[in-house]
């Protein structure tokens, strides 16, 4: 009888406990927010139900981008004997550049593909992820609208050893610049969001729900065990797909480094596409909403790696627009705006952009 009164007492304990745990996460998110958006008003802070799958750790997980300073000198050779003559000309070009441009509108026969807005879920493959999504919204401006399959992050993420630290996989971070040679040297397949069946080898980790599936979504497939079981095949996943794996690959015919320089950013967005663009992310970015961000608080968390489709300017503020990778229900529906000089966050120290073959 004692030790059944003990046992009682003790899981009551222990439920007061994770009750309060989780209480004082839910005050510390909340007052959060209220801070955010008491000190500024260029951007709304809200609870987003990403949070709830996630927790600060697996956040530092899901940011992976690692970049190599030899490649990167690399990457600035390529610049500037490639494309020396277009910043050369970006005086002249800058009196053409509008205002505002979104590449959704600016690419009317893309649009469905620069529009697609992609979950990474619980992996840290935001390295793949961005460069995939980059190279198809190129290919399919390259071609005039013809090419409109998103490639896959998938194969990347399997098969580029040199991109993951040693030991590693695609899900925990990967070399950005790294991804670009093994893009140009073996390239990558077709492979649409996860479940889509779409291309050759589709994204395997399902989207994290806040509802744990009763939206239709799994709560989040990732783990560390799951990931490194994914090796390297050179086949399709997709056993419906009708091409086979080694006549379904896109390569790159060179990627460079963009200078820090506005107008030659956005001239290189209006004429070929879409970038990729680094970034250093902290806690508050997480609750994101709508708005020009800009850091006010919060914790480092890790180094990111996003989609750049646009520029603006609203009330005087001059802005970059960019397509994130962790869903819709994230930000204004999957992108976002951040002060294009004062982030607080380096974004766009490094802006990558690759070439189709």
């Amino acid at each position: 009888m004692a030790c059944n009164l003990f046992l009682v007492s003790l899981f009551v304990s222990i439920s007061i406990f994770i009750y309060n745990v989780a209480a004082f996460d839910d005050s510390k998110i909340e007052n959060e927010i209220k801070y955010i958006n008491s000190v500024q008003s260029s951007w709304k802070a809200d609870y987003s139900p990403t949070m709830t799958a996630f927790h600060l750790k697996e956040w530092k997980n899901k940011l992976g981008i690692k970049l190599v300073s030899k490649k990167l000198h690399k990457l600035k050779k390529s610049f500037v004997s490639g494309f020396s003559s277009m910043f050369k000309s970006s005086q002249s070009r800058q009196s053409r550049i509008p205002l505002n441009y979104d590449m959704r509108r600016g690419r009317p026969a893309c649009r469905r593909l620069i529009s697609l807005i992609r979950d990474q879920a619980g992996c840290g493959s935001c390295w793949a992820v961005s460069s995939a999504s980059v190279l198809s919204d190129r290919f399919c401006i390259a071609s005039r609208g013809k090419y409109k399959q998103p490639l896959s992050a998938e194969d990347m993420m399997r098969c580029c050893s040199d991109c993951k630290s040693k030991n590693g996989n695609g899900c925990e971070g990967g070399d950005v610049v790294e991804a670009m040679f093994f893009l140009k040297d073996e390239g990558i397949v077709t492979g649409g969001e996860y479940g889509s069946k779409e291309g050759c080898m589709p994204y395997s980790f399902a989207p994290c729900s806040s509802s744990n599936g009763t939206d239709g979504q799994a709560k989040c497939s990732y783990s560390t065990k799951d990931a490194k079981t994914q090796k390297c095949r050179n086949q399709c996943s997709n056993s419906k797909y009708r091409s086979a794996y080694k006549y379904d690959k896109y390569f790159i015919d060179d990627a460079y480094l963009m200078p820090d320089k506005e107008s030659v950013v956005k001239t290189e967005l209006m004429k070929n596409g879409s970038c990729i663009a680094t970034m250093k992310v902290y806690e508050d970015f997480i609750h994101y909403k709508s708005g020009i961000y800009q850091h006010v608080t919060g914790e480092f968390l890790g180094d990111h790696g996003v989609r750049l489709i646009g520029w603006g300017t609203q009330n005087g503020t001059d802005f970059w627009l960019v397509a994130n990778s962790w869903g819709t229900s994230w930000g204004e529906k999957g992108t976002f705006r951040i002060h294009r000089t004062k982030s607080k966050c380096e974004f766009g120290k490094y802006i990558i952009c690759p070439v189709p073959y």
